[in-house]
This record gives C-alpha cells, structure tokens and sequence, in this order.
C-alpha cells in the first residue's frame, strides 16, 4: 500500500476517545518513539531531563512496546511509562510500521468491582444482623416457655400441688 499516513488525523482521532480519567491511546514507531503526544507528558518531563517535545525522541520502554516491537499484539498488565500498574492493549500495524498502545489505570477499571464488593459486604453485614435477632427472638420463644415448664415441674418435685399448668397452647410446648 503506497501513500502517506496524517498522523496529525490519527492524533485528533486518539485525542477525542473517552477512555475514562486515566486512559490514554498513543503510537510509537518500528524503534519505539513516540509518534503521537502523551496524555501525562507533563508528568513524564518532570521525572527526567527530557527536551520539550518528545514526539520521535522519547523511547517507550513499557511492556507493551517490547511486545509490539517483536511483533505481537495483545493485552496485558504491566506498567506504564509513568512506573504505574495499567491494563493494556497493544496492536502492531505493520503496514504503517506503527504500533498503537492503550492503556487504562488498573485502578480506575477495578474502582467500580471495589464499590460493588464494598456494598456486597455491607448487605451481607445488615443480613447477618438481622438473621441474628431473628435466631434470638426464636430460640427465645421455644427456650422461654420450656424453662417456664422446667420451673413448674420443679415446684411440682418438691410437692407444691398448687401449680396451674396452662393448656391452652396447641403446639409442642402445650404438649409438653
């Protein structure tokens, strides 16, 4: 295929995509440049002696571009340029000669499983709670009339022939 690639349409394309607060899409080179501009630039200039413009000068050295540059494409976790924990997709495009990375904080993609774990547990706590009290008000009222009972065969042992028994229960204990 014969012809030029804009890559300033690329940059435009990749600057426009919603991936969240810490994901960022970039293109390096066959030599692992930057081709297209970082979303942390900033934060990466202010970690090393970096010129002002690290379009096809700063070498990305990340788990994905080592992949890439023998060829491979796939996903992963590994760390970004920054030294931060990410999720990552990386695609070679041999025909252009570029590879296109991108990357989201780990972070922020399991924010969301952390809020869900954090109510699950909450839920589970509240049910426990209430299985509780439901447990003690129901051994309550079988263990309650049956030491009431045990307390009138034990006045009834020691001879006091006035105890009044009541029979009007029609289940076990009013059996009993």
């Amino acid at each position: 295929m014969a012809g030029n690639v804009n890559f300033n349409e690329i940059r435009s394309v990749l600057a426009k995509q919603n991936l969240g607060s810490t994901g960022e899409a970039y293109l390096i080179n066959k030599e692992g440049l930057l081709v297209t501009p970082l979303k942390y630039e900033e934060e990466l200039k202010a970690t090393g002696d970096f010129g002002d413009n690290l379009l096809l000068t700063y070498k990305v050295d990340t788990e994905a571009v080592r992949q890439i540059l023998a060829g491979n494409s796939g996903v992963g976790r590994y760390k970004n340029y920054l030294g931060q924990a990410v999720m990552g997709s990386y695609t070679w495009f041999p025909e252009l000669k570029t590879g296109l990375i991108i990357e989201q904080a780990e972070s922020e993609i399991f924010a969301s499983q952390m809020v869900f774990m954090q109510y699950s547990g909450g839920i589970v706590v509240v049910l426990l709670i209430i299985l509780t009290v439901v447990l003690i008000f129901v051994s309550r009222s079988i263990s309650g009339p049956i030491k009431h009972l045990a307390g009138l065969a034990d006045r009834l042992a020691l001879g006091d022939t006035e105890v009044q028994i009541d029979l009007s229960r029609k289940d076990e204990i009013g059996e009993l």
